[in-house]
């Protein structure tokens, strides 16, 4: 729902915003929520639906948890050592337990799924809009962390709902399309 959200306030911020840097007055359709909501829960994004990778997470996640168990059982330990190793130590803010990767997975979902959705809502606006925004410019943030596929399509045009759309990668948080209107 939560998604579904952004996905709206992102269509409608970028609605207002091509609306006021155009020279004459237009009134842009909007996707409705069904669209976006058929987005969230039928479109993959490397590979999977959002609720495929979160199902995928919590199993990865009890695996995990209960291997630990399973070691710390054998070795002897009491639940004291075992829950360490699940959760880390306070010493070291708990990112020495298994559960950090966990958390870490939950960041890029998070990241990836909130590119995607506000990815894909703006394309659905644009594909609605058509007639005023025939072109469409895909736009990286160039810096240590960009990889070569994002670097390669930065300043790329694509006749739009034609070309790559972020994310093309898993934890890609800050790219996206600009548009060209004639």
């Amino acid at each position: 729902e939560n998604l579904l959200e952004i996905g709206q306030i992102e269509t409608g911020f970028a609605a207002i915003t091509i609306e006021a840097s155009l020279p004459v007055v237009v009134a842009m359709d909007l996707p409705n929520s069904q669209v976006l909501r058929k987005i969230l829960t039928s479109q993959p994004f490397e590979g999977k639906i959002l609720s495929r990778w979160m199902s995928e997470l919590e199993a990865a996640d009890r695996s995990r948890m209960m291997a630990q168990i399973r070691i710390g059982l054998g070795q002897g330990d009491s639940s004291v050592p075992i829950g360490r190793r699940i959760f880390g130590t306070g010493t070291l803010n708990n990112v020495d337990g298994v559960r950090q990767l966990t958390r870490a997975n939950i960041q890029s979902i998070a990241n990836t799924a909130t590119n995607f959705i506000t990815n894909e809502a703006r394309q659905e606006l644009y594909l609605a809009n058509k007639a005023i925004i025939p072109m469409e410019v895909y736009v990286a943030v160039l810096d240590a962390r960009t990889t070569p596929i994002c670097a390669s399509l930065d300043g790329k045009r694509f006749p739009v709902g034609r070309g790559e759309t972020p994310p093309v990668h898993f934890n890609s948080v800050v790219h996206g399309t600009l548009i060209e209107t004639e």
